[in-house]
């Protein structure tokens, strides 16, 4: 928690970027760019999950690699 006190700005950068994907989740019209918006928020959540990761840095890319098959094999379908 001491980390986000020294890094106020970077915070808010991450949550605004994190925020306008998940509004291009939402409001995307079609599959092609719904998947685009869903790998980069995904990217965006790994990421955020590297830094409070406990069991080291096999965490975010477990993450990354589980939801990313999970959207290629939606995307196939």
């Amino acid at each position: 928690m001491d980390l986000l006190t020294k890094r106020v700005a970077q915070y808010y950068a991450a949550f605004l970027i994190m925020e306008g994907l998940m509004i291009g989740v939402f409001s995307a019209t079609d599959a092609l760019l719904f998947y685009f918006f869903w790998e980069a928020m995904l990217i965006r959540c790994s990421s955020s999950s590297a830094s409070g990761a406990a069991r080291g840095a096999s965490t975010p890319h477990q993450f990354f690699l589980y939801t990313f098959l999970g959207s290629v094999f939606m995307l196939s379908r």
